[in-house]
């Protein structure tokens, strides 16, 4: 017969009680157990100790039975995280500068942002141009990644690739690259002084 998970686990102290609020609430089993009392060589029996595996145990599938929430439900949602790329929505016009085509977001994209902040400003005092900046915070994909194969029981090796960084880098080379061609253009008609210097007057 399947135990209700409505009742905390007989014989489980006060001590112990408090001991599996504190850790299911952070997720630290060293705080938690100093929290309550107990000392840091003590930490590891306070967990093994079967009333308090038990007690983990029921709340755990208390709350999974409260929230409806489940490992095939927390995969489908890191997956949501993990699949998108934002990347997509880069447009680069043929001076090397990049833009965000909003056009291009889809609902699984969308999915893939944390937050966003819209800022308005207008320049001048009465009749100002209005500049519209909108910032864009995505989910963690290398955290989603790892809390995947957590649920999975898999190894991800420590291999973090910063996809923004590597597309800020090519960008700033283009627009290097293209001012250097035009500054070239414009130095055509200089000469260069007699101490070597490149300095025209």
């Amino acid at each position: 017969m399947k135990r209700s998970t409505l009742s905390p686990v007989e014989g489980l102290s006060d001590k112990q009680d408090l001991l599996v609020s504190y850790y299911l609430r952070h997720g630290d089993k060293k705080q938690a157990a100093l929290k309550v009392g107990y000392s840091e060589n003590s930490v590891k029996d306070a967990f093994k100790h079967p009333l308090v595996r038990a007690e983990i145990e029921r709340r755990r599938l208390r709350l999974r039975e409260v929230t409806q929430m489940d490992k095939e439900y927390l995969l489908q949602k890191l997956k949501e995280i993990i699949d998108p790329y934002l990347g997509d929505m880069i447009e680069v016009d043929p001076d090397g500068d990049p833009r965000i085509e909003w056009s291009r977001l889809t609902p699984e994209m969308r999915k893939l942002i944390g937050k966003f902040t819209i800022e308005t400003r207008t320049s001048g005092q009465k009749y100002g141009r209005t500049k519209t900046t909108v910032k864009v915070d995505p989910h963690d994909k290398i955290a989603a990644i790892k809390e995947a194969a957590a649920i999975l029981g898999l190894k991800v090796q420590q291999h973090e690739v910063n996809v923004s960084d590597s597309l800020i880098d090519t960008l700033t080379k283009r627009r290097q690259h293209l001012a250097e061609k035009k500054d070239d253009g414009n130095s055509g008609d200089s000469k260069p002084t007699g101490d070597g210097s490149g300095e025209s007057e």
